[in-house]
């Protein structure tokens, strides 16, 4: 029979030689973050900074807790297990005090893989000041003629819910394969700009995301240069946008880089996770494709052909207005990929109604046959109405600078100031229209068009959100109040 203490010593073992095969593939970062996710759990309750904490003790300041001033031994001392006092009072058990859960065995085992892997830092908390601190640093150390080509993602906000199961390794990878398959080549790396590797720098050039060309189709029938880009094209379907707040960071980040180098909109990064999922839209997939001139071919994308992808306007998901911190947010009010945008009042509540000639409502229609198009609105409304045709063009209908719906009123849509409907071209398939409405006056939006391409990729923008000369002042227009309604119909032979 083995003795007590000899069992309880073996199991002791086994449980960390177990702990360690979960550990043993995890870089210092990840090692960081699984160590900070545990302090979190078991210490912060007590060591959070806060008045009513029983401790001045921040143990999620990587400062605090490797500090060697205290003319004790420091809670942790990177790369020496065996003087770090954290370590001692969770085997103890006297770190949580009391009745409260203890550290288990595995736990332990990944504190001191931490700790002797050089105990990695991580930030106190993973928020918004600390993501611009870090882009803001980054870009003020980069030199002038490269900031205009790097973008930002992040992974920032995951870490705090790794104890739900997310494997932030496997982000990263997913991440690098999504930018791989939306590129001119493989990116074999990520670029992290910050310790934790939860921020990441991608070069466009290197994407091969710069080489695209836009031009501007204004109402004289112009082509005018646009700095429009391939990741506009993402910034218009972000769903999870902010304007940037009135902080130092926010503020050199625009002097550096926003308000040079001129986004469609003003986003300082976008979310890699949102980004892993958003490319897997085939339509979306194949527009970057088309941009980089069919590079990709092979890759994991369809083949680029003469035609865009199919209008599928009865299967976009509705925008969200999604509440974030404190700040304006931004609503992809442009996006291709999303469909209508119908916020609570005080924003109008919008109706729209096809019929034919004859005025019975209809969804199907022959070539050559004329449609109509009423709107009904609850408040008095100024209204701009797009058309996407089957093949993604748009045409920018023109009803004249002070079209209004009156509250509680139907009206009729005057295609080319006639009364008798618009004629439908010769073109099959899905088209849709587009209601943007708004209680205030707005200005138009712009048409954007690709260049070099048989059938151009187009968009429709409108340039809400410019910077205002001074973070945190409002915008001029406030685009979460305008009603994005669409309608489609289905011409067939």
């Amino acid at each position: 029979m083995i003795p007590r203490m000899l069992f309880l010593s073996l199991t002791w073992a086994a449980v960390l030689a177990q702990a360690s095969s979960t550990f043993a593939a995890e870089t210092p970062a990840d090692l960081a973050l699984h160590a900070r996710t545990i302090l979190k759990k078991h210490c912060a309750e007590c060591h959070d900074g806060q008045t009513e904490s029983r401790s001045t003790l921040v143990l999620l300041d990587h400062v605090q807790l490797t500090d060697k001033r205290v003319g004790l031994p420091a809670f942790v001392t990177p790369k020496a297990v065996a003087t770090s006092q954290i370590v001692h009072f969770m085997e103890e058990g006297s770190m949580p005090p009391g009745d409260r859960a203890k550290v288990s065995a595995p736990d332990i085992a990944i504190i001191k893989a931490w700790i002797e892997s050089g105990a990695n830092e991580f930030p106190r908390r993973f928020d918004e000041n600390y993501a611009l601190s870090k882009i803001a640093a980054d870009l003020k150390k980069a030199a002038e003629g490269d900031r205009k080509f790097y973008r930002y993602f992040s992974l920032h906000h995951l870490p705090d819910e790794a104890g739900k199961g997310i494997d932030l390794a496997k982000q990263r990878d997913d991440f690098r394969k999504a930018l791989s398959l939306t590129a001119k080549k493989d990116v074999e790396a990520l670029m992290a700009i910050d310790a934790s590797n939860t921020l990441f720098r991608v070069d466009l050039r290197e994407l091969g995301w710069n080489t695209a060309q836009f031009r501007l189709l204004d109402r004289e029938g112009k082509n005018l240069p646009s700095p429009f880009s391939t990741f506009d094209l993402l910034l218009l379907e972000y769903p999870y946008a902010e304007m940037p707040p009135a902080t130092a960071d926010a503020e050199q980040i625009a002097e550096l880089w926003l308000r040079p180098f001129e986004q469609v909109r003003p986003i300082i990064y976008l979310r890699a996770d949102w980004f892993t999922k958003a490319v897997e839209n085939p339509g979306l997939k194949s527009d970057l494709a088309r941009l980089l001139g069919g590079a990709a071919k092979g890759r994991g994308f369809n083949a680029p052909d003469k035609r865009g992808p199919d209008i599928r306007f009865d299967r976009l998901p509705s925008i969200e207005l999604r509440p974030l911190a404190k700040s304006v947010p931004i609503i992809p009010i442009d996006a291709w990929y999303l469909g209508d945008y119908d916020p609570k009042p005080p924003a109008p509540k919008i109706e729209i109604k096809i019929t034919d000639a004859a005025g019975k409502a209809s969804e199907k229609f022959k070539p050559g046959e004329r449609m109509k198009l009423e709107i009904k609105s609850n408040e008095t409304v100024f209204i701009e109405l797009i058309h996407i045709d089957p093949e993604g063009s748009i045409f920018a209908h023109d009803l004249g600078p002070n079209f209004r719906v009156q509250a509680n009123n139907q009206k009729e849509v005057e295609f080319e100031g006639k009364k008798d409907g618009l004629l439908l071209s010769d073109e099959v398939g899905r088209q849709r229209f587009i209601i943007f409405a708004a209680i205030d006056k707005f200005a138009p939006g712009d048409l954007l068009q690709s260049a070099g391409e048989g059938l151009p990729i187009e968009r429709y923008v409108h340039r809400f959100y410019e910077l205002p000369r001074k973070l945190g002042d409002p915008l001029r227009f406030d685009p979460s109040r305008m009603v994005r309604k669409t309608a489609g119909i289905e011409v067939a032979k």
